[in-house]
């Protein structure tokens, strides 16, 4: 899908994403706008999102070695703006250029379209990056959501062995 979409994009300066889900504040695309500005050369600023596959962690990842990665741990909740190595495109602002010519992979290559675009802009020399004030509500299915400020998150461990993955809460 993310392939097909950015077909459509006309060339512009940034392409924004938010996935179907969330709900952002007023003020976040401008707050993502004003971390890419002192940043200029980021692969991409994203907003705080809890809730991948019904766990309650951040949408945030830092790797072992964007290379060859072996162990991956989300985000915790910090301050301003931090360094991550890939996240979720739930809430990502990115330069067009970057955007357009990423051709993303089918989730059985990787461990999602998302994780790896952001493993593949590290690779490139790009640093990406979440800023923690910009909050994005995550609407569940049941009707109810998931707040950044509201829930408690947990932090996960992903170990490869080979070429399978495995996961556990290492903390909350």
């Amino acid at each position: 899908m993310h392939n097909s979409v950015r077909k459509l994009i006309k060339p512009c300066e940034y392409v924004f994403l938010i996935e179907d889900d969330g709900i952002m504040g007023p003020d976040a695309l401008s707050r993502l706008l004003a971390d890419h500005q002192a940043y200029p050369y980021a692969g991409f600023v994203e907003g705080v999102e809890l809730g991948r596959w019904g766990i309650p962690m951040v949408g945030a990842w830092r790797t072992d070695d964007v290379y060859d990665p072996t162990k991956l741990e989300s985000a915790m909740p910090g301050s301003g703006v931090e360094e991550i190595d890939a996240g979720g495109l739930y809430a990502t602002l990115m330069r067009y250029d970057l955007s357009n010519k990423h051709e993303f992979k089918p989730w059985g290559d990787t461990l999602g379209p998302d994780f790896d675009m952001g493993i593949q802009l590290r690779q490139q020399g790009y640093k990406n990056f979440i800023d923690w004030s910009v909050a994005v509500e995550h609407c569940k299915p049941d009707g109810t959501s998931i707040h950044p400020r509201a829930t408690s998150p947990v932090q996960m461990r992903f170990t490869r062995e080979g070429n399978s993955w495995s996961g556990n809460v290492i903390g909350a």
